[in-house]
């Protein structure tokens, strides 16, 4: 081996560990990305899929009553949904979660943990909720899915459609 070669060849092995090394960063910062943004997309079509069947129900007569089934990404731990037009009245909701649903103006589907999406609250049209337990939240258990019951009701004055745990 020339001399010349000698004194380049650990300048190619560092520069071939830099490289690996930068390769493999930005490899696992994409596949992170890309995890990250699959759970928001999976959150997308539970929001789009609930104000379809919301829309749907919307149609029906009062008292039709149907349960639909979703899937929700494994993060989400609790599901609220919020009467806008009526003050907070159920019990189990710390103050944090309170503070927020009370400064939205329109937003009436919030998921909780606040800090695992990009959005965290929704607004749905015609969604309603009992007064007696505004905010309606239910906690998701096992891998993300869930089961909502949805009645086509009469609020006084407009048709809407209630969320409910299950038959009525």
């Amino acid at each position: 081996m020339k001399r010349g070669n000698l004194f380049a060849q650990p300048f190619v092995y560092i520069l071939v560990l830099v490289t690996m090394a930068l390769v493999l960063f930005f490899g696992v910062k994409s596949v992170r990305d890309v995890m990250m943004v699959s759970e928001d997309v999976q959150l997308g079509d539970f929001i789009i899929q609930l104000r379809n069947d919301v829309f749907l129900m919307s149609k029906f007569d009062v008292g039709s009553y149907k349960t639909f089934r979703y899937t929700v990404p494994t993060k989400v731990m609790r599901i609220c949904f919020l009467n806008t037009e009526t003050e907070l009245s159920a019990d189990g909701i710390d103050e944090f979660v309170a503070a927020v649903m009370e400064q939205s103006v329109n937003d009436n589907v919030f998921i909780e943990p606040f800090d695992a999406f990009t959005q965290e609250s929704y607004t749905l049209a015609s969604l309603w909720v009992d007064p007696r337990e505004n905010p309606f939240c239910f906690f998701v258990q096992g891998k993300g899915a869930i089961s909502l019951g949805l009645e086509t009701v009469f609020d006084g004055t407009t048709l809407a459609v209630a969320v409910r745990r299950d038959a009525p």
